[in-house]
């Protein structure tokens, strides 16, 4: 079972160490809103996720946003973001949710149960439809989407990468699937 919570400056070490499993090439990280990029300094990376999780010191192009990080054994095994609002790019391939499963630990069912967490947060927060999108690729997130419920909108290219975009039904009682 995972225990999820949001960001706080005791969590910077569990973050180092997650981040280390990946290349520090400034490659995209998805569901972790550029935490690759604060390795060095994740205190702001922190606070920004703070900040934004009240609407405080958005960016332009930017929406309030929820980003949990998701324990197991003391470690994270997964992050997964929940955006309050979609704006153009979001309804457009970003979606409402993203995701990520620490690399030691993915086929093991925690994408599926990231993406319940954040249905869950979604229906507290009056979120009744949610998009969910993934690489055209990535079929391992495109079946965690469509055992969640997902239905598939369409596909568009994205900067020469096709997107998956799913729609999924949040009315329904989504929380009889995990627990938070």
């Amino acid at each position: 079972m995972l225990t999820f919570k949001l960001p706080e400056f005791q969590d910077e070490n569990y973050l180092l160490e997650f981040l280390e499993t990946y290349p520090n090439d400034g490659s995209w990280i998805a569901g972790t809103n550029s935490l690759n990029r604060y390795q060095n300094n994740l205190k702001q990376w922190i606070q920004e996720m703070q900040d934004y999780a009240q609407g405080n010191n958005l960016p332009a192009g930017r929406v309030p946003l929820l980003q949990y990080l998701a324990f197991a054994d003391s470690r994270i095994v997964g992050l997964v973001n929940l955006r309050l609002s979609l704006n153009d790019y979001l309804l457009h391939s970003g979606g409402h949710i993203g995701y990520v499963v620490h690399p030691h630990y993915r086929q093991q069912g925690i994408a599926f149960e990231l993406l319940q967490y954040a249905l869950g947060v979604a229906q507290d927060k009056g979120i009744d439809k949610v998009l969910v999108t993934c690489a055209d690729h990535n079929i391992a997130s495109a079946k965690v989407i469509e055992k969640a419920g997902g239905q598939l909108e369409d596909k568009r290219l994205v900067k020469g990468v096709w997107v998956r975009r799913y729609w999924i039904d949040n009315k329904n009682d989504i929380k009889k699937y995990f627990l938070i």
